[in-house]
């Protein structure tokens, strides 16, 4: 029973430590860098209108064996 405690306590300061390396590593860092970036979907231009027509791919002439 002493020996859980004392492993939940040591676990806890392992965790308290990383997270105070973390965020001392990230003060420099601009808020809101942390979102993964928007995927277009495929065939929309850069205006943006995402009318979502997809084409079909074009088959091979020859298939090489």
């Amino acid at each position: 029973m002493i020996a859980q405690m004392r492993a939940i306590g040591r676990a806890a300061q392992k965790e308290t430590r990383k997270s105070m390396r973390d965020r001392e590593r990230r003060v420099h860092l601009p808020a809101g860098t942390d979102t993964a970036p928007t995927l277009k979907p495929p065939g929309a231009d850069e205006a943006g209108s995402g009318n979502g027509a997809v084409h079909a791919a074009v088959p091979f002439d020859d298939i090489e064996e």
